[in-house]
């Protein structure tokens, strides 16, 4: 039988200890359980960028609007289902509206419609909008027909931008 000096079987059950406490317990060999799904959160509102050509439009819609007559509803030619493109039509976002003669729907809230200025293809109605359980917001949408199926449009503190009538 050969004898090992001190050191190296010192070194030795080091080794064997290391070895041991390195190999995976039978906690570590089962599967990690699997992640409960989130519910996913709302798509947050677009950012969107100012047109020129739409905002140079923009000090007239609103000052023809805010120049007609008071009616408590939208006229009719301003209603139906619009959308940001063709393609926002199919999907309920925030880039699809639902202009009625007393509301307004957007994504995840409705506008009530308190007043209407209207002055031929210019509107301006004066939207109570409740979100959550927030305090009503109380904001001017305004409407400018282009064309029966084109319109500018701004409301609350976005930029103007265009929207279409959806098929």
């Amino acid at each position: 039988m050969m004898k090992w000096p001190p050191s190296l079987t010192v070194l030795t059950l080091l080794l064997g200890a290391c070895s041991q406490s390195s190999e995976p317990s039978e906690d570590a060999a089962q599967p990690a359980p699997e992640a409960t799904p989130v519910a996913e959160e709302p798509s947050p509102k677009p950012e969107r960028t100012i047109d020129p050509d739409v905002e140079a439009a923009g000090s007239q819609d609103e000052a023809r609007a805010d120049a007609g007559g008071m009616q408590d509803t939208i006229p009719e030619r301003f209603h139906g289902l619009w959308a940001e493109s063709d393609a926002d039509c199919e999907i309920r976002g925030h880039q699809r509206y639902e202009i009625g003669a007393r509301e307004v729907g957007f994504f995840e809230s409705t506008g009530i419609v308190q007043n209407v200025r209207a002055d031929g293809d210019y509107a301006a109605a004066t939207l109570s909008e409740q979100y959550g359980d927030a305090p009503p917001a109380e904001y001017v949408f305004y409407m400018a027909l282009e064309s029966a199926d084109v319109m500018r449009i701004r409301y609350d503190d976005d930029p103007r931008f265009r929207i279409y009538r959806c098929p």
